[in-house]
């Protein structure tokens, strides 16, 4: 009598973290697209998981349309349906960027973080965009999606932003040499991220979205230049050097800038300034050698 193997219990293989989380972001999608599938809403996928590139730290970006215009009732749903995906570790909106309709969202879900941003918009606030469309009751992002539109971003104010930064240098070296190092490093921060990269990412062709992925868009030599601008420590010595990093990356990507743009943006006297302070004196040859920030040009 031929006796049978014996049957060995399969144990199933534990999901990597990465696959865990990514499960769980796929889980909390779904639950908010079931529950923001209203007749008077649309729903747009953007980001990373549009893009079909999302890894286990991605957020869930998703763009909902008030089609009836009742963007009270639409922030009610969003805060119900995004709440009913997850148990809400916090949620808030996005005010510290003057975002007032981008509601974010921290939630647990299956013991995995997960964050999901939801900006609400008006039909007529609504610009042709990439993204995936998850509910579409009124054919309205369809008609966008297919339609040939003129791209409505407008870039920045350069001539207005170099007034600015050479203020900003400034207002930066009092805090240094007060020992205000703290706000100055605060100060430091406001310059690259509000003056110097609107700059090279225009130059560049690439979106105005911050520090947003900036190690694999930017050139390394550039990346590690705009690295240099950080301090090292909270030291006068480094807050000084890292304010002429700052001022030498600034000034070198003017005259590029300039070409791509009707009017010169050089508009301050970032040189004449530069002059009145000698530990800065030498910190942009270009504008000190005769661009219209020098008023030699």
């Amino acid at each position: 009598m031929n006796t049978p193997p014996a049957r060995v219990p399969q144990t199933p293989l534990p999901k990597t973290p990465r696959a865990a989380a990514l499960e769980a972001q796929r889980r909390t999608l779904d639950l908010c697209v079931a529950g923001l599938s209203r007749p008077n809403l649309a729903l747009l996928l953007t980001g990373s998981h549009a893009a079909e590139a999302a890894d286990e730290w991605s957020d869930i970006d998703l763009t909902a349309v008030a089609l009836d215009g009742g963007l009270a009732d639409a922030r009610s749903l969003i805060h119900e349906a995004v709440a009913g995906a997850g148990r809400v570790l916090a949620r808030f909106p996005a005010t510290h960027l003057g975002l007032d309709r981008l509601y974010i969202f921290f939630l647990e879900t299956g013991q995995q973080v997960v964050k999901v941003d939801v900006a609400l918009t008006a039909p007529d606030e609504v610009s042709p965009t990439g993204g995936t469309i998850l509910h579409d009751p009124s054919g309205l992002l369809r008609t966008l999606a297919g339609g040939d539109h003129p791209d409505v971003r407008h870039p920045p104010d350069f001539g207005d932003l170099h007034h600015k930064f050479t203020g900003w240098v400034w207002y930066t070296y009092t805090k240094i040499v007060r020992g205000e190092l703290l706000e100055a490093v605060a100060s430091l921060d406001v310059m690259r991220r509000l003056a110097l990269l609107p700059c090279i990412q225009h130059v560049l062709a690439l979106p105005q979205e911050g520090f947003r992925r900036l190690e694999d868009r930017l050139p390394p030599g550039l990346y590690h230049r705009l690295a240099e601008t950080f301090p090292q420590a909270v030291t006068k010595p480094e807050a000084v050097r890292a304010l002429r990093a700052l001022i030498r990356e600034f000034d070198a990507i003017q005259p590029e800038l300039a070409t791509m743009l009707p009017v010169d943006p050089r508009q301050a006297d970032l040189a004449g300034l530069l002059r009145l302070i000698p530990e800065l004196r030498d910190a942009a040859p270009i504008a000190g050698g005769g661009s219209r920030s020098g008023g030699a040009g």
